[in-house]
């Protein structure tokens, strides 16, 4: 579950980077078709109250996880 996750954010993460000849390597890398990752983010989302239009911040969930630990971090 965890390495789906991951690999799933990394997707988003490079798809917003426009990262795109990254990421047609990286799905075959991972065996995953095209978009599968994007039903694994949206699943997650759900399961733990993500909001998926933040108030229109379209940045990737990675972000969201590393400023998180970063004000962690910090404290």
């Amino acid at each position: 579950m965890q390495e789906r996750l991951l690999t799933a954010l990394i997707c988003e993460y490079f798809d917003w980077a426009q990262l795109n000849h990254t990421l047609k390597v990286y799905l075959p890398e991972c065996n995953l078709q095209k978009d599968s990752w994007k039903s694994e983010l949206k699943e997650f989302r759900s399961k733990n109250g993500y909001d998926l239009n933040r108030n229109g911040d379209s940045s990737p969930l990675l972000l969201d996880v590393l400023e998180g630990f970063l004000k962690y971090e910090v404290r």
